[in-house]
């Protein structure tokens, strides 16, 4: 089943943190994606006097590469591996992962952030999510294909899947994904989007993907309009 809990990954002696929203099951493997991070120590001690923040003590590490930790399920002995990927990424949410045993690969579809910066998020200071997406410091969230060697615990491939607006060929920035069936592949996936030309967020449509064929279409609610997160409900077997 899918997890929608927060949970984190320190490494305190390097003063590097990794956190996450969202983790994946597949048949042999808890797959993880660490977001680097580091500590500003230099206001911790505000921060436990109350003066300050949790999200003021820490910043991303855009100089550092981010991971797909791959946790096995069954086999108690077998390793923990750190999969790296070629450049630094922020996931809050994972979309369809899956095992493909045939090629020996783990598949990762989820949503990337190139850059994050903590503090105002969703325009919580001013009440103005349209600023704070319209800003260098939220870039919009993309979709990145990831595609694991299983046995050694490499990152085969990164591929970033186009989402396009039908109608505009504008790009649709996306996030919130939800699918049809845990830990198997699925052709379609469907999403939260925005097509806003002020800022990427709140978002305003429902994107569905089509992984196999990267085609998408895109419901737009219309101007003063938001959508929230979608449900997928599978159509019944006939």
């Amino acid at each position: 089943s899918r997890r929608r809990h927060t949970r984190s990954l320190c490494d305190w002696s390097s003063d590097v943190c990794s956190s996450d929203l969202d983790w994946m099951i597949t048949d042999n493997f808890y797959v993880i994606p660490k977001n680097p991070a580091r500590i500003r120590w230099a206001d911790m001690a505000r921060f436990i006097m109350g003066a300050k923040l949790g999200v003021d003590i820490f910043e991303m590490d855009e100089t550092a590469p981010g991971e797909l930790i791959l946790i096995p399920r069954h086999d108690q002995e077998q390793k923990v591996q750190e999969v790296k990927a070629d450049s630094f990424f922020n996931i809050f949410h994972v979309g369809p992962c899956y095992e493909n045993n045939e090629k020996g690969e783990l598949v990762v579809l989820a949503n990337v952030f190139d850059k994050f910066r903590f503090g105002g998020e969703m325009g919580t200071e001013e009440f103005d999510p349209i600023k704070w997406s319209s800003s260098d410091t939220a870039p919009p969230p993309k979709l990145d294909k990831f595609v694991v060697d299983i046995a050694t615990g490499t990152m085969k491939s990164r591929k970033r899947i186009p989402v396009l607006d039908q109608a505009t060929g504008a790009d649709i920035p996306l996030d919130m994904p939800t699918f049809h069936e845990d830990g198997a592949k699925t052709r379609y996936s469907y999403y939260a989007g925005a097509c806003r030309p002020e800022g990427w967020f709140p978002f305003r449509s429902i994107v569905k993907v089509d992984l196999d064929f990267e085609e998408s279409w895109n419901w737009d609610a219309g101007d003063d309009c938001v959508v929230s997160e979608p449900t997928f409900i599978p159509r019944p077997a006939t």
